[in-house]
């Protein structure tokens, strides 16, 4: 019973350090996408925002800032 407990207890902790190691790392490449785009630098931006949408795919923002670069890549 303890030993369950115990891998338990350490199998949450991990989940959430990686989840949380996942959200920095979103927030940086979402960062850097900001940053191109305010820099003109579009195509930057959209690989920024893909590396974005390959961990978290359902990270809506992204998705609208990937397509705000696009439409302003392309006029």
């Amino acid at each position: 019973m303890k030993i369950n407990l115990f891998l338990l207890l350490v199998s949450v902790l991990l989940t959430q350090n990686t989840q949380a190691q996942q959200y920095t790392l979103e927030k940086e490449w979402y960062q850097k996408g900001i940053d191109f785009h305010n820099e003109e630098k579009y195509k930057e931006a959209i690989e920024a925002y893909s590396n974005v949408s390959d961990i978290s795919p359902y990270f809506f923002t992204i998705q609208y800032e990937k397509a705000l670069s696009y439409s302003t890549l392309k006029e």
